[in-house]
């Protein structure tokens, strides 16, 4: 793997309607900075991890509820 190589990933077929909402508002908000700041969330949760697994938490994503899901901040 090189720096600035192109990656991807699939979200979950069982992920949550409000988390799938989530990464939609967030992909709008930051338009061509989403790729980056999925990046950000990804480095840290790798950095704070486990050998066994990432994990990104919740509050860094500021997932909401349903109900407050205007905005993904």
């Amino acid at each position: 793997m090189k720096r600035g190589q192109v990656i991807s990933f699939r979200l979950p077929s069982d992920s949550p309607h409000y988390v799938l909402k989530y990464w939609e508002n967030l992909k709008k908000l930051e338009k061509r900075n989403f790729s980056k700041k999925i990046a950000e969330l990804l480095i840290k949760g790798i950095n704070s991890s486990d050998p066994d697994g990432v994990m990104i938490p919740q509050t860094e994503l500021h997932i909401s509820h349903p109900e407050t899901m205007d905005s993904p901040y």
